[in-house]
């Protein structure tokens, strides 16, 4: 366990500290090693106004470890990738932007914690919710990969329940409907029980 300091409790945790217990934590092999970095320096904000935009440099180096295949091979990688929903208004316009293209690079790889595919699609369904959210589904759902389809079609109900347009609604809710007879079973049970969800 990676330890926080009285002086960082009290005078906050700097993005420097908090980078560097990221990276400890990837090499060590755990993300959990950072519990009380995640914790202490976190605001848990979801989408309620923050007092305190995300820092720049840890939002990069977030994105630079999803790169990494040590971190792919963590088996709670899921906890770091969380900080996107709990901590989504303190980003900026312009990193919210930027999350279609990184979710869609990171849903590429294959992750021993399975909990990062729904968490990446929930990002991309309930969060972004927009038309890029929309057509990075679009590309994924082109996979062999059987458990991330599973997990995009979940992502993708909840974009359907999410949606910034009636538009993309009526889009993500055209594609479930073509999942409902996916040759995968357990795609299949997600389309249905989004359709179910949103009571179409």
């Amino acid at each position: 366990m990676l330890e926080v300091s009285e002086n960082m409790i009290l005078n906050g945790i700097e993005a420097s500290e908090f980078n560097q217990a990221i990276k400890e934590s990837v090499n060590l092999g755990k993300i959990s090693y950072m519990d009380e970095f995640i914790t202490h320096f976190s605001a848990y904000c979801y989408k309620q106004d923050a007092e305190k935009d995300f820092p720049p440099e840890v939002f990069e180096a977030i994105i630079d470890e999803m790169k990494r295949h040590e971190f792919h091979r963590l088996p709670d990688s899921s906890t770091l990738l969380q900080l996107f929903e709990h901590e989504w208004s303190r980003f900026s316009n312009s990193q919210k932007e930027m999350l279609p293209a990184v979710i869609g690079e990171a849903f590429l790889s294959r992750y021993e914690d399975k909990l990062s595919y729904f968490v990446l699609a929930e990002i991309l369904g309930e969060y972004v919710a927009n038309g890029k959210a929309l057509e990075t589904f679009e590309t994924l759902l082109d996979t062999d990969n059987e458990t991330a389809k599973a997990f995009l079609t979940y992502g993708l109900g909840k974009l359907a329940q999410h949606a910034d347009s009636e538009k993309v609604k009526k889009n993500a809710l055209g594609k479930l409907r073509i999942l409902e007879k996916d040759d995968s079973a357990s795609v299949r049970q997600e389309a249905v029980q989004a359709l179910s969800r949103l009571h179409t």
